[in-house]
């Protein structure tokens, strides 16, 4: 979770504002891959229960006039003592398109809240495929 304000927001992600059941937008930055876009979708969906996702893609259907119900919820400026100063979007940091390698690991969520998350599993990587390529096993 971040802060509603502008700055946090970034062209390579994509943003779900939820503002009660029957509110919520899904913010797509232009440089968002499609999986994030998918993820967004199912996280807004899941979120508003009573009413449908409002989807604005950025550059096109995101403005002030067409989407003016989302931004009086995102804060557009902040205060710095008697100052105000205008906030503006991020660029894409282009972190999503960087490969990383990760040892998958299982967790068992707890049914009661506050109960304690542990691991219960990892995998171990391995040679795998005619290339021998190391892969979680």
């Amino acid at each position: 979770q971040e802060p509603c304000r502008r700055d946090r927001m970034n062209s390579g992600d994509v943003f779900v504002l939820n503002a009660g059941e029957d509110a919520c937008w899904l913010w797509i930055g232009k440089e968002s891959n499609n999986d994030e876009k998918a993820k967004g979708m199912d996280v807004a969906k899941a979120l508003c229960t009573k009413g449908s996702v409002k989807v604005l893609d950025e550059g096109v259907n995101d403005g002030q006039e067409e989407a003016g119900d989302f931004w009086q919820h995102i804060k557009t400026e902040v205060k710095l003592g008697p100052i105000k100063r205008k906030v503006a979007m991020k660029k894409a940091d282009g972190k999503d398109d960087r490969r990383r390698s990760y040892v998958p690991a299982l967790f068992r969520v707890p049914e009661k809240l506050g109960g304690r998350v542990s691991k219960v599993a990892t995998s171990r990587m391995t040679p795998t495929g005619p290339a021998n390529e190391m892969l979680p096993k």
